[in-house]
């Protein structure tokens, strides 16, 4: 694998009832993790999340999807203790994305989420010329704009292992996007207005992103 693979999943009606039967797959502690979450949407959404990463990860020459190990790190980032395949995934609404490489990267998507201020949340969460470019975008603009700056920031601290409370405020994303140092980050739209964000080594970044649906991910987790 010379650079990280990257695939969005759009979840159509009828997800949570195709993730069911994938349950008696994992281990009982897995499953116990799961139903932890008190939003079944939130529960189905982090299932396809792993389950698109386990898939990755076999069909880049790792283990079968369900033998494939996986822990999280202290602020909850998931790895493999083998070392060799490094993945993250995210999810907003209905989308799911995830990477899988071989260096270590974070990935963030953000849905369009209406009734929300995006001038107050940047200047609580963004440095100050991210939230002056913000204001000072149009209006039709301001949206995709925002998104882009949110997902690389989310991307920025899974990529660290810190999560948020690392500090969105603090990460460059000006700096991520020229690529001019260890990591480096990059936006792919997606459709209905979403936004897809990676982190990772500038020589891993992916040039786009694959997509996959519910029907063709399934296919592939039969095929190991």
């Amino acid at each position: 694998m010379e650079c990280i693979k990257l695939c969005a999943l759009h979840l159509e009606e009828g997800a949570a009832e195709a993730a069911e039967v994938y349950f008696p797959r994992f281990s009982r502690e897995r499953q116990q993790e799961f139903f932890r979450y008190r939003s079944p949407g939130l529960r189905t959404r982090s299932l396809w999340g792993e389950l698109l990463a386990r898939y990755l990860v076999a069909a880049a020459g790792g283990p079968p999807p369900f033998a494939l190990s996986i822990r999280r790190q202290a602020k909850g980032k998931p790895y493999s203790p083998t070392g060799r395949f490094f993945f993250n995934w995210a999810h907003s609404g209905d989308w799911i994305l995830c990477g899988v490489g071989p260096g270590a990267l974070g990935v963030d998507v953000e849905r369009p989420r209406r009734g929300t201020s995006l001038c107050s949340v940047a200047a609580r969460f963004f440095r100050p010329e991210e939230y002056q470019a913000i204001v000072d975008a149009p209006e039709e603009t301001r949206g995709d704009l925002f998104r882009r700056y949110w997902t690389m920031k989310e991307s920025y601290l899974k990529y660290t292992g810190e999560g948020l409370a690392g500090g969105l405020h603090d990460v460059d994303v000006a700096a991520l996007w020229a690529g001019q140092g260890p990591a480096a980050g990059r936006n792919f739209p997606l459709p209905d207005g979403a936004m897809a964000g990676i982190v990772a080594s500038p020589s891993l970044l992916p040039r786009e992103v694959t997509m996959i649906s519910v029907e063709e991910l399934r296919a592939g987790l039969e095929d190991f």
